[in-house]
């Protein structure tokens, strides 16, 4: 059986004024977390007046907070998971919207124009409206909002059911020949010649929360080659104590991963002789396994989680030595319960950004910027993103380390920002093509 992970001693040279800014941080009791949150956007704001505030401002909270609000509890499932979601709103989420609009409650001021793009991202199943009439090709389509309140409704049209992943086109002139605008997108003279009045502070600090969080989200999405987090997102030995998150110190998941080997029978055959769990429970397991791409059926202590690991593991080689059904074993990892609780926080912020900037076209425009690499806040937000491309150059490179959950996440990110403008859509276009052969061999 395979030990827990050794303890690193960890020797870092930071800012002695971020070391004391971390300290401040540290909640006393479950019961100043909101008071933290207020406190940690008046942090971020004096750190950016003064010039020197740095991802790891941001970071410091989130390795306090995270794993606080989304840590999965021992000897639970997925099923089980209930996490308070209004309490993370208010501790994780609120305080980016603060600090972006630079008030105290995270409000938006009035929009200064209606969008003319539409851009809503398809999931599966929704219908989808093509015009035989106006349409540049069969891809162009509607949703069904639009559809309703277009002209495109009179002409001769099709019906059909989205399998996911593209976007509604309306506004966008490319795509129709004529009436590209439904009564909801159609700008009017006042629209066209208001100014807009987003402040330039506003945008640099979208550009700033867009460098960290997309940086953020791509480092923990791709990050399942080990069992524990970066060190500079791993609690301290101090921290893990004040914050009593979990009862057990070093909690660990078995997580199983999806595959295209395995029938749906053999899984759930194998959770029931495994895990113990009954017919159904193993049913909705393997069901969210192919659904999301993953499922956490253990949390426990690394020996037990790791002990299951290896029992799923020889069970599916006993079910290939009575098949002829040959291939990789099921992926099994085991992984921190913190690692799990960054994960899901960062699943969450792609769609709190996605959300967040669909409604304003200079916020949409400054976050693309940002996915493409054209303007990335800070050396070190231009080094974890790397070279051209940044984020979104990153994230195709990575497309088959991420579970399908988190694939789908980062395509709606992106289709719902990058491909939204003219340019910043061209120079996607550009990247796919280019790459293109390198990512589909890899």
């Amino acid at each position: 059986m395979s030990s827990p992970p050794p303890v690193q001693l960890e020797v870092e040279v930071v800012d002695e004024s971020m070391e004391d800014d971390a300290s401040d941080m540290r909640p006393t009791d479950r019961f100043t977390l909101l008071a933290r949150a207020d406190a940690v956007v008046e942090l971020w704001r004096a750190k950016m007046e003064e010039g020197t505030l740095a991802p790891g401002h941001f970071l410091d909270y989130w390795r306090l907070t995270v794993p606080r609000v989304y840590s999965p509890q021992p000897n639970r499932t997925c099923l089980d998971w209930a996490f308070d979601e209004e309490l993370a709103a208010k501790l994780l989420i609120q305080p980016l919207e603060q600090f972006v609009w630079g008030n105290s409650d995270g409000s938006q001021p009035p929009l200064p124009r209606r969008s003319t793009l539409c851009g809503r991202v398809f999931k599966q199943g929704d219908p989808a409206y093509s015009c035989r009439e106006c349409g540049m090709d069969n891809t162009c389509v509607l949703c069904v909002e639009c559809f309703k309140v277009s002209a495109h409704r009179h002409h001769k049209y099709k019906m059909g059911q989205s399998s996911g992943g593209g976007c509604c086109d309306c506004g966008d002139t490319e795509a129709w020949k004529r009436e590209p605008f439904c009564e909801l997108h159609a700008a009017s003279e006042e629209d066209n010649q208001a100014e807009a009045t987003i402040k330039p502070e506003v945008i640099e600090r979208m550009k700033i929360i867009a460098s960290v969080c997309l940086t953020y989200c791509l480092r923990l999405l791709t990050h399942d080659h080990a069992p524990c987090l970066p060190n500079d997102l791993r609690l301290k030995d101090a921290e893990r104590d004040l914050l009593q998150i979990l009862d057990q110190p070093d909690c660990y998941c078995t997580v199983l991963y999806n595959d295209e080997t395995h029938t749906f029978d053999q899984v759930i055959t194998t959770l029931v002789r495994v895990t113990k769990c009954n017919q159904r429970d193993s049913l909705e397991l393997v069901s969210l396994i192919d659904r999301e791409g993953r499922a956490l059926v253990k949390c426990n202590s690394f020996q037990v989680c790791d002990k299951l690991k290896t029992d799923i593991e020889i069970c599916t080689a006993m079910f290939e030595r009575f098949t002829s059904r040959h291939g990789p074993s099921l992926k099994v990892l085991v992984m921190h319960a913190h690692v799990i609780a960054h994960q899901t926080f960062a699943m969450k912020l792609l769609h709190w950004l996605q959300n967040f900037v669909s409604q304003e076209p200079s916020l949409r425009l400054a976050v693309s910027q940002v996915a493409l690499g054209s303007d990335v806040w800070g050396a070190a937000g231009a080094a974890a993103l790397g070279g051209g491309g940044g984020v979104a150059c990153g994230v195709m490179q990575n497309d088959a380390r991420m579970w399908k959950a988190a694939r789908t996440a980062w395509h709606r990110l992106l289709i719902a920002t990058t491909l939204m403008d003219y340019t910043t859509k061209r120079t996607m276009a550009i990247l796919f093509t280019r790459n293109y052969g390198e990512w589909g061999h890899t």
